[in-house]
């Protein structure tokens, strides 16, 4: 017999931000309420230590699509045809400039920064950044940022990324033609007190007033950031029941830099992310993998948990 009751969530839609886990979570809002929960991602770091996440960022996602054409056209057109390639490639370079500050009036206004508590703790995690760099392929993180910038953007920095493009010909060898059609994925990654309703607000507004009221938003979702705070008491049980089966204490971090529906169960549960995976698991990329022994380990560690919750 178990000495600890264990509540399980199952939801497959995190991938498409959740959309129906809002309507569930109000609906059953006395069944979540719990002392503490796991938010299954994550595992190891570079040098194969596990790490823990007090918290998640929020996140925006948009498709933009532009469409000037009825059809695509001959591109000895272009001379006297609109492109929307060339649309939506102007209408991007407008929301970032080169150095990553994104362009958006009033995109910063509500970012919370960290906390003197949160710099504290941030000052005292290795984040291998040698490591990283030579995982990557880079030379160099953008900017040529080190140390606590680093620190600073990975924890604390909301971020305009390009997920994909697409537009024209996209086959072997070429084929000369002024595409119809363009669109882009892009995600914004929000920290503390950034709303997403607000930043699609923002982002429409900016679009329009720049001369790019051609390209639409065909879609988007998203959700806010939100965090369990660093002094929790049930942090100190993954800290315990990690060291019984790792033989080591987890380096703790403030918030991931990625995105889920944490905010949902913020008053409700204290939420730590620890997982099975590795630094080296190629997370949404090819041949993604996990170490038997990760594996192993973390089912003895939830074990170890749910001894350590009995305690408490």
């Amino acid at each position: 017999e178990l000495p600890v009751n264990i509540k399980f969530l199952v939801e497959g839609e995190e991938e498409i931000s959740s959309p129906h886990l809002p309507e569930f979570v109000r609906d059953n809002a006395s069944f979540l309420k719990a002392d503490g929960g796991v938010w299954e991602f994550g595992g190891s770091g570079p040098t194969g230590i596990q790490e823990a996440w007090l918290g998640l960022k929020g996140i925006l996602y948009v498709q933009l699509e532009v469409q000037l054409l009825s059809h695509d056209a001959h591109s000895a057109n272009a001379c006297v045809l609109p492109s929307a390639a060339y649309t939506l490639v102007h209408a991007l370079e407008s929301l970032k400039d080169k150095n990553g500050q994104i362009l958006i009036p009033g995109f910063y206004d509500d970012a919370r920064g960290l906390s003197a508590k949160e710099l504290d703790m941030a000052n005292k995690v290795d984040l291998s950044e040698e490591v990283i760099k030579e995982h990557y392929g880079i030379a160099r993180f953008i900017n040529g940022m080190s140390g606590m910038e680093v620190k600073q953007a990975y924890y604390g920095g909301p971020t305009c990324n390009i997920c994909g493009l697409d537009s024209g010909w996209q086959g072997n060898g070429s084929k000369t033609v002024l595409p119809a059609k363009a669109s882009a994925k892009i995600d914004f990654r929000l920290v503390e007190a950034m709303d997403p309703e607000d930043i699609l607000k923002k982002l429409r507004t900016h679009l329009d007033e720049r001369g790019f009221s051609d390209v639409k938003i065909a879609w988007y979702e998203g959700y806010p950031a939100a965090k369990t705070p660093i002094d929790h008491p049930f942090m100190q049980l993954i800290v315990k029941a990690n060291r019984r089966a790792y033989g080591h204490d987890p380096v703790v971090h403030i918030t991931s830099p990625g995105s889920g529906p944490l905010y949902l169960f913020k008053d409700k549960v204290p939420m730590v992310s620890i997982g099975c995976g590795d630094f080296f698991s190629r997370v949404h990329s090819p041949n993604e993998s996990i170490l038997l022994e990760n594996y192993q380990k973390t089912i003895k560690r939830t074990v170890y948990l749910i001894d350590e919750m009995s305690h408490w």
